[in-house]
C-alpha cells in the first residue's frame, strides 16, 4: 500500500493500518485530494478490494505460508491483524499490521476478547481498513475473531491446518482456550461463508466435526518457487534431509531406526534435520547411543530450509498416527523439496499421500515401519536412474499443482466468486 493510503506508528510492533474509515462521502479532501460527493463515491466504489488475514500471533517462523497471504495475494490489499508478536517471529515489515501488544493494557484487551469476543481497539482498526471479508487462519483464530466481523457485518473465511480439527472435548487436560473454541464452534461454522482445508483428508474431517460440506472446500498451501527455486549445491550424495518440529507425531523416532538399518548399507550416509522441540533431547540421546550420523539443525529460516534441501539428496517424511495421535494433514515440507528436486519418502498417513505422487515423486511407505522406510531410502539413495526421474517429476507437480502465487491467483478468484455472490 502506498504511504498516501496507510501510516505508521513508532513504538513497539511498528503498526501499519489504513486511515480510510469506509464509505463516508463529503466534499472534504479524501487521501488528499479534494472530490466532490460524487466522485468521491465513485472513488470508494473502485478501490481494490481488501482482506484481513487473522492469526492471534503475528508470525511464528514456521508459518511462512502466511506472509505469502499478506504480500502474494493479487487484487486484494491485505491487512494482518494478531493479538501479540510471536517469538521469535518472521519479519512483516512493509506489510500492513495491527498487533494489540504493541499497547498499552494489550494483552488484558486480549484476554477479554477470547473470554467476550470483544475487543474495542482491534475492532477500531479492522473497521479503519474496512475489509470486505476476514479470513482467519485457523480455526480457533475464527472463533476468537467472529463476533468482530459479525459487528462489522464482514463475511468470514475460515482455513483448518490440522491440529485445529482435533480438538475435542474428550481430549484430555483440556485447556481453557480449547473450551472457549468449542463451545462457539457450532456458530462459527454457521456464520462462516467459507471453510478452507489444506488437504481433502482434512476436508472430510471437518465435515464430520459439522461444517457444511456445500460451503466447505480444498485450497492446498503453496511453495515460494522463487526461494525453492531448484537449483541444486550438489547432488546430495548420501545426504537425507528431514524438516519439521520435533515431535512424536513427526515420527524422528522410527526414521532414526531406519538410519542405523541403512548405516552398513549406504557410504558415506549422513542425516541433517531442522526443526525443534520437546523430543529432542530424547532423539539425541538415540543419535549418540548408536553414533548415528545425524545432525540437529534446530529451528531454522526458510532459506536455510532451501539450502539443507539444496545439497540433500532425498526428504524423509515418515509422520505417524500411533500412539492415538493426531495424522499429518499435508505435508508443506514434501511440496518444499519437491521442488528442489528432491524426492519424498513418506508414510502412508494423513494428507501425506496429496503432497507426492507414489511411485512417480517419492514413495510411501507403511505408517510406523522403520524397515520399509530403510528400503525405499535406499532406493533413492543408490538407484541413480529411479531418483532422476522422481526429481524431474516432483519439480513438474510443483509448479502445477502447489505453486504459491497460482494458488493464491486461485484463492483471490474465490474470494471474488464469494464477494460477488453476497453482493458485496
Amino acid at each position: 500500500m502506498g504511504d498516501d493510503h496507510c501510516r505508521q506508528l513508532s513504538g513497539p510492533g511498528e503498526l501499519w493500518w489504513r486511515l480510510a474509515s469506509g464509505p463516508t462521502f463529503t466534499d472534504d479532501t479524501v487521501h488528499g485530494t479534494s472530490m466532490t460527493n460524487a466522485t468521491a463515491e465513485s472513488a470508494y466504489l473502485a478501490r481494490q478490494r481488501r482482506v484481513l488475514i487473522y492469526i492471534p500471533h503475528l508470525l511464528p517462523v514456521y508459518q511462512p505460508w502466511a506472509r505469502h497471504h499478506a504480500q502474494l495475494l493479487p487484487r486484494f490489499e491485505t491487512m494482518l491483524a494478531g493479538r501479540k508478536r510471536a517469538v521469535p517471529t518472521l519479519d512483516i515489515e512493509g506489510i500492513a499490521h495491527f498487533s494489540l501488544d504493541a499497547f498499552p493494557f494489550g494483552k488484558l484487551e486480549g484476554s477479554i476478547l477470547l473470554i467476550n469476543g470483544r475487543g474495542p481497539r482491534l475492532e477500531r482498526a479492522i473497521a479503519a481498513f474496512a475489509p470486505d471479508l476476514i479470513h482467519a487462519h485457523f480455526a480457533t483464530s475464527a472463533t476468537e475473531i467472529m463476533d468482530i466481523a459479525n459487528r462489522l457485518d464482514v463475511p468470514l473465511v475460515v482455513t483448518y491446518h490440522g491440529w485445529d480439527s482435533r480438538i475435542s472435548s474428550s481430549t484430555q487436560p483440556l485447556r481453557p482456550y480449547d473450551r472457549l473454541h468449542l463451545a462457539r464452534r457450532e456458530r462459527m461454522f454457521d456464520q462462516a461463508a467459507l471453510i478452507l482445508t489444506v488437504s481433502e483428508w482434512l476436508r472430510q474431517e471437518v465435515v464430520a466435526l459439522g461444517a457444511d460440506e456445500k460451503k466447505t472446500e480444498v485450497h492446498y498451501l503453496g511453495v515460494d518457487r522463487q526461494v525453492f527455486d531448484g537449483i541444486r549445491s550438489s547432488d546430495g550424495s548420501s545426504r537425507v534431509a528431514m524438516v519439521g518440529r520435533l515431535v512424536r507425531l513427526k515420527g524422528t523416532h522410527f526414521a532414526l531406526e531406519a538410519f542405523r538399518l541403512l548405516l552398513p548399507r549406504v557410504s558415506g550416509l549422513t542425516v541433517e534435520i531442522i526443526g525443534d522441540g520437546p523430543e529432542r533431547a530424547a532423539l539425541e540421546r538415540t543419535v549418540a547411543e548408536f553414533g548415528l550420523p545425524v545432525s540437529f539443525l534446530g529451528a531454522q529460516s526458510q532459506e536455510e530450509t532451501r539450502n539443507l534441501l539444496a545439497r540433500s539428496r532425498v526428504l524423509c517424511f515418515p509422520s505417524t498416527v500411533t500412539e492415538g495421535l493426531s495424522a499429518e494433514k499435508f505435508g508443506l515440507a514434501a511440496a518444499e523439496a519437491q521442488a528442489m528436486g528432491v524426492p519424498v519418502v513418506g508414510a502412508k498417513t494423513g494428507g501425506i499421500p496429496e503432497a507426492f505422487k507414489q511411485g512417480e515423486t517419492g514413495l510411501l511407505v507403511p505408517d510406523a515401519n522403520p524397515e520399509a522406510l530403510a528400503e525405499a531410502l535406499h532406493v533413492l539413495l543408490t538407484e541413480d536412474a529411479v531418483h532422476a526421474r522422481m526429481s524431474s517429476a516432483g519439480r513438474a507437480l510443483v509448479a502445477e499443482k502447489f505453486d504459491v502465487r497460482k494458488n493464491l491467483g486461485v484463492l483471490a478468484d474465490r474470494y471474488d466468486t464469494l464477494l460477488d455472490a453476497l453482493g458485496r
